[in-house]
């Protein structure tokens, strides 16, 4: 049997090299993004200080927990509602956001949250089905959850294909770094139950799930890290 030997030029081998070698390590660099990627470093404070009038924000500084809701009507009269809520919490960014983003986990400090159920993820995006109980009431949706760590970032909007149990809901969690300890948060929703909603499950969205949100919030992240709580005492 005839050998056949083929001569492939120096430069060309090294060029294939060279490539996978390049490839190879694009790789890690992209399997490393999540974790080395910076929190809320292009997130500004002006994204949250706009929403805001003089007196929240002097009370935000002041370390309150400021709420609000505002309502309105679409064009075939259903009620809308936009509730907001911000705050300062006395840790890092980072900290902060790894526990916003642990979406399974929220039923440890969000007001009547039941479960979380992570269905499906797809780059940046992760599709959630929520099951809340207010009172004796349960309300089950999907949401489409879009992270963006840089802005400090997360939103969402109802997941169209799921099987809801309100209209129509969207919102955003964000974060903004103030200094190496202290985090400005602001969370906002907007509701359409696409129902009459009582009064009295409207005041506890409104004036005392938001709050108890907020501070379930810090309290978690304090429950997570208490050598930053320690320090910060």
């Amino acid at each position: 049997m005839e050998t056949v030997r083929l001569t492939v030029p120096l430069s060309c081998l090294l060029a294939v090299l060279s490539g996978t070698f390049t490839a190879l390590a694009q790789t890690a660099d992209d399997a490393r993004a999540p974790s080395e990627a910076c929190i809320a470093c292009r997130a500004e404070v002006d994204s949250i200080r706009g929403v805001l009038s003089e007196r929240e924000w002097a009370a935000v500084q002041g370390g309150e927990i400021v709420t609000s809701k505002v309502d309105s009507k679409d064009a075939d009269g259903h009620k809308k509602s936009l509730v907001q809520s911000s705050a300062i919490l006395s840790f890092p960014a980072a900290e902060v956001w790894s526990v916003v983003i642990d979406f399974e986990s929220r039923p440890k400090f969000v007001p009547g949250a039941k479960e979380v159920k992570t269905i499906r993820r797809e780059g940046n995006q992760l599709w959630l089905q929520e099951h809340l109980r207010v009172f004796l009431m349960n309300i089950r949706f999907g949401v489409i959850n879009t992270l963006e760590p840089e802005l400090g970032r997360v939103t969402w909007r109802i997941d169209p294909e799921a099987k809801n149990d309100i209209a129509d809901t969207s919102g955003s969690w964000q974060i903004v770094s103030l200094d190496e300890q202290r985090t400005l948060v602001h969370y906002e929703a907007r509701i359409d139950s696409g129902k009459p909603v009582p009064g009295f499950i409207e005041d506890f969205l409104a004036r005392r799930s938001l709050p108890k949100m907020i501070s379930g919030l810090r309290d978690e992240v304090a429950r997570r890290f208490p050598q930053l709580r320690d320090a910060g005492s």
